[in-house]
């Protein structure tokens, strides 16, 4: 191993800082990056470079006297409440069964600086608690002379995350020595790992849902573009519904249907109404057909959630392999107590998808609501982190990014003014209750924050955004009526109002996680990942899980998605699809072809009186081929092709129907090679003469012998 370390002098370090200035800016390797990079990568072997190349230290007075707490970009706190508040970095992976076999450090190179203090950390403190009303306690490290933490790498246990297995990478490139005030920064280290390579995963060229696959290309580091040897496709759906509401769900599950998703509802007196007898259920039905969604209807008393980690969990109805915290389905919840309440979160989803509004500008703009509190992830203020995420989203679809914060005067008022004129995505963090966000602070009217009564007074008609809450209790349904609940039962005079969909907490959250949560959320929106609003929601969670390995699978188990997972996030004007194929049929041919010039990846679908008959995913060229199902008699198929940010293209496709030949009774035909169809056109008629006859229903090609027709039955 090469190893190169680097002491500097203590009045370097500290000596010089202005009084007033809070914190100090440290370049340690100019030219470099810090982030983890992946340098090399394959079924057996995975090198990374770890790189450290500037260094913020935060001073922070406590009690006259000066400690630091260091920050680095994209680093997170470890959270361990008394231990030295130092960042870490992670990176997850594939790995066969057996995961790392072995680890090595093949470079290391680090800087040290002493007479540097450290701050413990206060822990993961949650959001209904000022972060400087929590004193400081100094842990075991701080009594030893010892170095923390003992190890700089740590590997998580390997695990199922649905189609394949993966472990994550924590490095700490840090080393606090709290006796002699001694802090090491490895600027730069370079590890090889050797993997089980034993296949674990499908096999090459098989299928794998779509928006797994881009989860997938998002988090495991040696994923790269899993498109080369899988072939997307749209994974199954599970509607777990109360026996009286088959009807009422009857809709949602005709339009994922017709539009390609195949879907299946499965009453709660099959599955048990317990949350251990619906859980039971669907792992069974996994093992048989691997679904990739979950719609669960009706609220607690309708159909309870699992209760882990001292609250409601939907979440937890996903994990269906392992004992891991990594989902198989991504679960999502119609949180209704009525039929009504049931009806307006089906019309709101479906009108969303398949009706958006035609050149509607409200779909670029996005609002951001935060408090003055903090600090959190990144050593941000809510309203700090609110902006950041504001700049990303500017930087993709979004043209405006509404500013809604306490610093900045935002009223409860003015919100609601600014929701009712459409936003297709809006942002909070700060406190939250069960019935309200606790920001804005200021009012107008009604105060303090914004509450059920202000979501019920929206007139937002068809301008739907879907939500992200940082906020404690936002999702807490197994009570009251909670927020969450209340934004997708809204209406106006009948008409759907609120949100389409929204992710919230059922519980109370720490401070930092769940912005590294948000973070991923929005930086997929702004980078035009993955559109799934569950997609993006899970996404965000796992992120939070492997940045934040001390608490994170945690807080993920106390997040709910409120509506459909599957529902695509719309972010600009719906454009129009260009769809190419044939006006008619015929069954004799087998297939039928689609073609959507410049849109790889649309979604291309025939069903036939809403039951979903063949379903496919256009390829680089904009094309799909489509099997055409055995219809029997003559039938219309309906096509939708739908694609992101795009309105979903309708047709009906009649079946090519050859000449049909009507034959009197006793006539006789013996036509060589001649395709002759005869319809059962049923009894009834007559000839010319006035016989009677009944035309049957046959195709054959006449070869030397013929048929004879009688009246009643063809002999």
């Amino acid at each position: 191993m090469k190893k190169m370390m680097l002491a500097l002098a203590v009045g370097w370090l500290v000596a010089g800082i202005p009084a007033m200035a809070a914190t100090r800016h440290l370049d340690l390797a100019p030219g470099s990056i810090t982030g983890i990079t992946v340098l090399q990568r394959s079924s057996s072997v995975l090198e990374v470079a770890c790189d450290v190349s500037a260094l913020e230290l935060a001073e922070v007075d406590l009690d006259g006297r000066t400690w630091y707490k260091p920050g680095i970009t994209d680093g997170a706190e470890t959270l361990q409440a008394g231990m030295p508040d130092l960042p870490s970095l992670s990176v997850a992976f594939m790995a066969g069964g057996a995961g790392v076999l072995s680890m090595t450090i093949l470079e290391e190179q680090s800087q040290v600086f002493e007479n540097t203090p450290v701050i413990p950390s206060r822990g993961n403190i949650t959001r209904n608690i000022d972060p400087s009303s929590v004193p400081y306690t100094f842990g075991e490290s701080y009594q030893r002379s010892t170095v923390w933490p003992e190890q700089m790498l740590a590997l998580s246990s390997p695990y199922t995350f649905r189609d394949f297995q993966g472990q994550t990478l924590h490095i700490q490139p840090f080393r606090y020595d709290a006796a002699a005030q001694r802090l090491e920064v490895v600027t730069h280290l370079r590890i090889r790992l050797e993997l089980d390579s034993t296949h674990s995963g499908p096999m090459p060229g098989s299928a794998i849902d779509q928006d797994f696959m881009a989860i997938y290309e998002r988090r495991f580091a040696n994923a790269g573009n899993l498109r080369y040897n899988y072939l997307p496709a749209i994974g199954s759906m599970i509607v777990v519904c109360p026996d009286e509401w088959l009807q009422t769900i009857a809709p949602f599950v005709e339009w994922k249907l017709r539009s390609g998703r195949p879907t299946s509802v499965v009453p709660l007196s099959e599955t048990g109404s317990t949350p251990e007898a619906i859980r039971a259920w669907l792992m069974d039905h996994y093992g048989t057909d691997p679904f990739a969604y979950v719609v669960l209807v009706g609220d607690q008393a309708q159909l309870p959630s699992i209760i882990a980690v001292g609250g409601a969990s939907d979440v937890n109805y996903g994990f269906l392999s392992g004992s891991d915290t990594y989902p198989e389905a991504i679960v999502g919840r119609f949180s209704a107590e009525t039929n009504e309440q049931l009806q307006t979160m089906v019309s709101r989803t479906i009108q969303y998808e398949e009706a958006p509004e035609a050149g509607a500008s409200w779909y670029r703009r996005a609002i951001g609501v935060a408090s003055a509190e903090g600090t959190g992830d990144d050593d941000e203020y809510d309203w700090e982190h609110m902006d950041n995420i504001r700049s990303t989203l500017l930087a993709g679809d979004h043209q405006e990014v509404l500013r809604v914060y306490d610093p900045e005067g935002g009223t409860t008022s003015g919100l609601l003014d600014e929701l009712n004129q459409g936003a297709s995505l809006v942002n909070y963090a700060g406190h939250g209750t069960y019935s309200r966000w606790q920001s804005p602070l200021a009012g107008g009217d009604l105060a303090p924050g914004f509450t059920v009564t202000r979501v019920n007074q929206l007139v937002n008609t068809r301008q739907w955004p879907v939500v992200v809450s940082v906020a404690c209790d936002n999702g807490k349904f197994m009570e009251n009526t909670c927020f969450a609940e209340t934004w997708l039962r809204a209406s106006n005079n009948g008409t759907p109002t609120g949100a389409v969909a929204m992710y919230a907490a059922t519980q109370l959250v720490g401070w930092s996680p769940p912005m590294e949560l948000q973070d991923e959320f929005n930086h997929l929106i702004g980078n035009s990942t993955t559109r799934s609003f569950g997609a993006l929601c899970i996404n965000g969670a796992l992120s939070m899980s492997e940045v934040y390995a001390w608490s994170g699978p945690s807080e993920m188990q106390r997040f709910v998605i409120f509506g459909d997972p599957s529902v695509k996030v719309r972010t600009t004007e719906p454009r129009t699809l260009t769809v190419e194929h044939e006006s008619t049929y015929t069954p004799q041919h087998g297939a039928y072809t689609v073609l959507v010039p410049g849109e790889p990846g649309a979604l291309a679908a025939l069903s036939i009186n809403g039951e979903l008959a063949a379903t496919g995913i256009t390829d680089q060229d904009g094309r799909v081929i489509l099997p055409l199902p055995a219809t029997g008699s003559p039938v219309d198929l309906m096509l939708v092709v739908s694609a992101d940010n795009a309105m979903p293209y309708e047709a009906t496709i009649p079946q090519n129907r050859p000449p049909v030949l009507q034959v009197p009774i006793g006539a006789r035909m013996a036509q060589e090679d001649t395709p002759v169809l005869l319809e059962d056109l049923g009894s009834g008629f007559t000839d010319a003469d006035g016989d009677s006859i009944v035309i049957f229903s046959a195709q054959a090609a006449a070869t030397g012998f013929g048929f004879q027709f009688s009246g009643q039955q063809l002999q």
